[in-house]
């Protein structure tokens, strides 16, 4: 989904209203009107799904890990992000854990300033790219994705992370990836605990829900 522009008053009011009082707390608490507006997205975004394939579940029903992973009692997982002027929900209809990571990439960048979170390997990668940026990009996107499929957040071990051609070894446990083409200038990637297919579809604002435009 765009997160381009900004709502107006009404149409800001019109989508927080939809949320659950807990939830709006969360999505104003963002400093930034546009990471406000993000948040606000991911949850209808949210909200839009589970009220299609789960009518009688509602945000509320979201209960959470001891690390403050989202989830619901269903056969269902779920996952947001957004950067820039996306935002990104993946999901499936099962348990099997799910994770999706999107950047903006910024050329100038530091990679050195990521160096505890890289392997030799990783490292050396980046230095034999062409376009090294692009390619820590891909390394960084893959790894965010994995730590929120896990649920851990910032307590996975991100360098101890194995990073092969389509799949990712970690702590005995493998993990599949698959990249998203979004945007020329974002890097984007999905994780799996199961090989999978992506069915990648655009949402925009205007048809999410009729009092938002």
């Amino acid at each position: 989904m765009h997160n381009q522009k900004l709502f107006s008053e009404t149409s800001w009011q019109n989508g927080l209203s939809q949320l659950p009082e807990n939830h709006q707390k969360r999505v104003t608490k963002f400093r930034f009107s546009k990471d406000k507006q993000a948040s606000l997205l991911g949850k209808l975004l949210l909200k839009n799904v589970l009220d299609t394939f789960f009518p009688k579940i509602s945000l509320n029903d979201i209960k959470y890990t001891e690390y403050k992973k989202p989830y619901i009692e269903e056969e269902f997982s779920f996952n947001i992000s957004h950067s820039g002027d996306y935002v990104l929900l993946a999901y499936a209809l099962s348990k099997i854990p799910i994770g999706v990571d999107i950047e903006k990439m910024d050329e100038k960048m530091e990679v050195e300033s990521f160096n505890s979170i890289l392997t030799f390997e990783e490292k050396s990668r980046i230095k034999k790219s062409k376009i090294p940026y692009k390619t820590f990009y891909d390394i960084w996107t893959i790894k965010e994705a994995v730590s929120k499929a896990d649920g851990r957040g910032l307590h996975f071990p991100l360098q101890e992370i194995q990073i092969k051609e389509d799949y990712i070894n970690m702590e005995q446990n493998t993990w599949f990836y698959k990249k998203m083409k979004i945007a020329s200038t974002y890097n984007c990637h999905v994780i799996c605990a199961d090989n999978f297919e992506v069915d990648h579809r655009i949402i925009e604002v205007e048809n999410l829900y009729k009092s938002i435009k």
